[in-house]
């Protein structure tokens, strides 16, 4: 049986500066796995050409830096001087480029040689790098979180169990758990074997499987640009709130631009209007042109006057089987 526990919401929960017990589930992390393989590519993957966690997040970080950053608070908040983050992609996936300066953080990007084994599969073959009794905090690469890290992680911890996984009320998928290794080994060794399908039940036949319950998503997954674009007006939003609270179902569609990101290399006419969208580096932008909740993809030009409105602009081709994916 699945045990459930609901919890507070994220105000007034555990923070870095609390005097509470650390749970010996944390005492025991050995890392933060970040999945980021896919089964298919999507078409905002093939218009990018590289990883999605090169995607921006704001003027400054991509999305590997954005969780470089909540493992270093998870760090800090464990008293720990480093973290390993095992970021784990698929035979046919690109590696990130982006790099993550921090001694904190250790980023090692591994690739599954093996035939596709599903997040399962792919746990079950990483834990025997491990004690039975060693912790996995194990994340959806490709998501925004809607809390911090280290107060997910601490409220999962103090569920006590060999797996414990975060589910929303509002039905949108998981995408955080924290997994006891020896609660992998059972997993078969070989054949496609999905986590929340097929390895849960039978890992809850056996072992101690709960759920920490939330109202409100935790994560905002990033499969489309859709999904991209509404990240990032979350992500801007909480930003500039006064008490970093921020409510999914306001961020409609605005007149006003919540915000613009420019990269370093990107070259940008000063008359162009880049309203809720990214311009990624080396990526080009003439005079007059608008651009519109849209991403425009590296090595791209749009052209004078060109309105871009809801696209992902590529220079690269897209298979038309590809395009029709979200």
């Amino acid at each position: 049986m699945i045990h459930q526990k609901f919890s507070q919401s994220a105000q007034g929960t555990q923070s870095k500066d609390s005097t509470l017990e650390l749970p010996a589930q944390l005492r025991k992390l050995r890392a933060v796995v970040l999945l980021s393989g896919m089964i298919r590519p999507t078409r905002l993957y093939t218009a990018l050409g590289t990883s999605l966690l090169d995607l921006p997040i704001d003027g400054r970080r991509r999305l590997l830096n954005y969780w470089g950053d909540h493992v270093s608070d998870l760090a800090a908040a464990l008293d720990r001087e480093t973290i390993p983050v095992r970021v784990l992609i698929d035979r046919t996936s690109s590696e990130p480029v982006t790099r993550h300066d921090s001694s904190v953080v250790g980023f090692s990007v591994e690739r599954d040689l093996q035939e596709l084994r599903g997040t399962g599969g792919v746990l079950h073959d990483m834990s025997a790098d491990y004690h039975d009794d060693d912790y996995l905090l194990v994340a959806n690469g490709t998501q925004v979180l809607t809390e911090p890290l280290y107060r997910l992680a601490w409220e999962l911890a103090g569920l006590r169990s060999d797996v414990s996984l975060v589910a929303h009320d509002d039905g949108v998928p998981s995408g955080l758990m924290l997994v006891r290794c020896g609660a992998l080994r059972d997993i078969a060794p070989r054949g496609f074997i999905d986590m929340k399908e097929q390895a849960l039940p039978q890992i809850a036949q056996s072992y101690r499987v709960t759920v920490l319950r939330r109202a409100r998503t935790t994560g905002l997954p990033i499969r489309s640009l859709l999904d991209y674009i509404d990240a990032l007006l979350y992500s801007h939003a909480r930003l500039a709130s006064v008490d970093g609270v921020v409510e999914l179902s306001t961020l409609e569609p605005s007149l006003q631009s919540t915000f613009s990101i420019i990269e370093p290399t990107a070259k940008v006419h000063p008359s162009v209007r880049v309203h809720n969208s990214v311009i990624m580096d080396g990526a080009t932008v003439e005079e007059g042109a608008v651009v519109v909740r849209s991403i425009v993809c590296p090595q791209c030009v749009v052209g004078p006057g060109s309105i871009v409105v809801g696209e992902i602009a590529t220079n690269r081709p897209i298979k038309e089987n590809q395009a029709r994916l979200a």
